[in-house]
């Protein structure tokens, strides 16, 4: 397998303590061989695709993120309201570190289109649910713009699936 070449250790080392994590311990929870690590340090090369993949979705980030020259500015890469968090609760584990930081980046993708489209933001109001699920499906369908089953073509498309042999169908 292709050693990858130019990868910067300062980033893998840099976001993996973001993460509260060694390069020994991300590489030993990775069953990455430690000759591979003292390779990586010594040479800045040394990592096969999947195994520099597979570093990369442990730590949340892309596999160029890793092949980046330069070194990684922490007040670029976390907000300040992460920051605060994280120095307010230390003990934060790394998979709700990751979900924190998605919900930052899909929140800034999500302004960035609304001001793109310059739309005011539409306020969400939930329909009250009927207690009767027959009614509370009829209401569930209108909302989904589902059609009503009781439409000619829907059962004739019913009909036919249930003729069907495979495993989509409720008699195969």
């Amino acid at each position: 397998m292709d050693k990858l070449e130019n990868i910067n250790v300062q980033r893998i080392r840099s976001t993996a303590a973001l993460h509260s994590l060694t390069l020994e311990s991300l590489f030993s929870d990775l069953k990455i061989a430690g000759s591979t690590l003292e390779t990586l340090n010594k040479t800045s090369s040394g990592l096969s695709y999947s195994q520099l993949s597979k570093i990369a979705g442990h730590l949340n980030r892309g596999v160029l993120y890793f092949m980046e020259p330069g070194e990684v500015d922490p007040n670029k890469m976390l907000s300040a309201q992460f920051r605060s968090l994280a120095n307010q609760k230390p003990t934060i584990s790394r998979k709700l570190k990751i979900i924190i930081e998605n919900v930052e980046s899909y929140r800034d993708i999500y302004l960035t289109l609304r001001e793109y489209i310059s739309e005011q933001a539409m306020p969400f109001v939930p329909s009250q649910m009927p207690t009767d699920p027959a009614e509370a499906a009829a209401v569930a369908r209108d909302w989904l713009d589902i059609p009503d089953l009781q439409d000619e073509a829907v059962q004739l498309v019913l009909q036919q699936a249930e003729a069907m042999a495979g495993q989509w169908s409720s008699s195969g």
